[in-house]
């Protein structure tokens, strides 16, 4: 493959026709892509700022060999695994799906896999892609398969399939560029490792559906995120209407939740799920003696070892995660201590609901919540994994009067409206750093993080604001004319002056319900080379 077509592939171009020649564009592309994915400074943790590249890098290195270093010993953390989930009742596969799963791998299913992979992929250390395997794959299979069993024979890869390159993607312009929190590691594999990776999620793919619960609807084929969205909306409505009772809603995130699981807890995950020796020998293989360095524009740092974790851009990484995370589920809905809400038209309740490491947690009341938080401590200390505090959305600023008034429009008052408003009369609140705590002040208005109507609220009292720009003539794409998530809006028009008159009505609007529009995080994207931005932005 000449520099030109790999140049086009860096640039992430995907609109290329065959056969044409790079231009100035795509180098450039590829340029941009590039300096935006470098680090210029390092904030420390004491303050102190780093600017030379050196030191950058060197601090870079220093972060991630931190990062996947295994702080605890790999015997204690089996035997928590074991304390964790030992009067638990597992699904496991069934003697075929085993039988499948153990079977030795034959050159056509590693045929099969290749087919599979996309095209286009970044390369890993060694340069090599992924279209040249397709394309010599009759001349190269039996030097493949051969070093494949022998890597199986002696229990580890080779020395190129175990060493990759860190490639850091900011997560968001709006996040500081100095704080290497702030960047997701992408680990950039060899071809031939990916290959291995892939024949292992292709098994794993035909198995999970059996069992992992059906609450976890990441990364697992015919599960969407939008059926269990539906879920809670109906064990919410059922709950609320039907037992006249409270609950509350916990969404959980773990930080650097890929990069710091335990190796020990997925092994051990896959034996209580009833995957077989060989099964589990293929997987300890790829997560052992790994090391990597990290690029960090032209520079790639020293490496280093990565002794837990899953490397992300890995194909079976995902389908590894969630097997280790599925024992926290399966404790907690097994949990008599946690009585979690009601689901309409059944017996049991729902407690709690994933996808991926993304975990919403739905509770009767506070001693539910004191039981799920020592079980997620619990948790934490044979998995690796610990709670990111600050990732939550915000609905603070709503007021309670509008809200009323508003709720009352829509036909709920008397009693109910009573009851809303005593949810928000005379309330109090503190805050809490460390464990400092305070003075308790009143809260005129928002909605409360947590509670499981707020999202509700805030939907019927945000759609007020957008309502006022419905007359308006607009684009309409499917019949609507703006997509709404919670807080987050997208607004649609086919000229400057429409959006603008648009921006200008929902401005009115969301001052007047006091509601302020973020300029940081407002983006405005067009198709017109010339225009300029929204007085509003």
């Amino acid at each position: 493959m000449d520099k030109t077509r790999r140049a086009q592939i860096r640039s992430r171009f995907k609109w290329i026709e065959e056969g044409e020649k790079c231009s100035k564009f795509f180098l450039s592309l590829k340029k941009s892509r590039s300096s935006g994915n470098t680090i210029h400074s390092i904030t420390k943790e004491n303050g102190d700022e780093v600017t030379s590249e050196r030191e950058v890098l060197r601090e870079i290195h220093k972060y991630y060999e931190t990062l996947y270093k295994e702080n605890t010993d790999q015997k204690e953390i089996i035997q928590r695994c074991k304390n964790f989930t030992q009067s638990l009742n597992i699904p496991q596969l069934n003697k075929d799906q085993k039988d499948a799963t153990e079977a030795e791998f034959t050159e056509e299913e590693i045929s099969v896999a290749l087919k599979a992979m996309k095209n286009s992929s970044a390369p890993g250390p060694d340069g090599i892609q992924i279209e040249f395997y397709k394309m010599f794959w009759p001349d190269v299979k039996e030097k493949f398969m051969e070093a494949f069993r022998y890597s199986q024979e002696v229990s580890t890869l080779s020395p190129s399939q175990r060493h990759g390159t860190i490639a850091l993607i900011h997560k968001g312009k709006e996040l500081s560029r100095n704080l290497l929190t702030n960047w997701r590691p992408i680990c950039l594999t060899n071809a031939d490792y990916k290959i291995i990776s892939k024949a292992l999620a292709l098994r794993m793919k035909k198995v999970l559906p059996s069992i992992i619960h059906e609450n976890q609807t990441g990364f697992i084929k015919g599960r969407n995120i939008a059926t269990a969205i539906r879920e809670i909306g109906d064990s919410i409505e059922f709950e609320l209407i039907n037992h006249k009772s409270e609950a509350i809603a916990l969404s959980i995130d773990y930080s650097k939740a890929f990069d710091t699981v335990s190796v020990s807890l997925i092994q051990e995950a896959l034996k209580l799920c009833g995957f077989g020796e060989n099964f589990i020998k293929w997987v300890r293989i790829i997560l052992t003696d790994r090391q990597s360095n990290v690029r960090n524009g032209g520079n790639c740092s020293e490496y280093f070892t990565l002794e837990r974790g899953v490397l992300q851009g890995c194909l079976v990484s995902p389908m590894l995660f969630i097997m280790a995370v599925e024992s926290l589920a399966i404790n907690i809905r097994q949990s008599d201590k946690i009585k979690g809400i009601a689901l309409p038209q059944s017996t049991l309740s729902l407690k709690i609901l994933q996808f991926a490491d993304d975990t919403t947690l739905y509770l009767k009341d506070e001693i539910d919540f004191r039981e799920v938080l020592s079980k997620i401590k619990v948790f934490s200390l044979c998995s690796g994994l610990q709670l990111n505090e600050k990732k939550s959305k915000a609905f603070d600023r709503v007021r309670h009067d509008e809200l009323y008034k508003i709720l009352n429009s829509i036909d709920i008052d008397g009693k109910d409206l009573r009851i809303v408003r005593n949810l928000y009369w005379d309330q109090t609140a503190a805050t809490r750093i460390d464990d400092e705590i305070s003075e308790y002040k009143p809260i005129k208005r928002g909605v409360r993080q947590g509670c499981v109507l707020s999202p509700d609220f805030f939907n019927i009292y945000s759609e007020m604001i957008l309502r006022n720009m419905y007359d308006l003539r607009s684009i309409r794409i499917g019949g609507v004319n703006n997509l709404c998530y919670a807080d987050d809006a997208v607004l649609l028009a086919e000229s400057e002056s429409e959006l603008q008159a648009i921006l200008d009505v929902v401005t009115d609007a969301s001052i007047k319900m006091g509601l302020d529009l973020n300029a940081k995080k407002t983006e405005c994207m067009t198709t017109s080379k010339n225009a300029d931005p929204p007085r509003a932005i």
